[in-house]
C-alpha cells in the first residue's frame, strides 16, 4: 500500500493519471 500512497501524491499533479489511481482506490 506504500506504493499506492506515493503514486497518488505523484498522480495528483497528473490529471490523466488521477483516473488510474482512483480506479485502483475504488477496487
Amino acid at each position: 500500500m506504500g506504493e499506492d500512497e506515493l503514486e497518488t501524491g505523484r498522480t495528483r499533479k497528473e490529471e490523466p493519471h488521477s483516473l488510474h489511481v482512483q480506479r485502483i482506490r475504488v477496487h
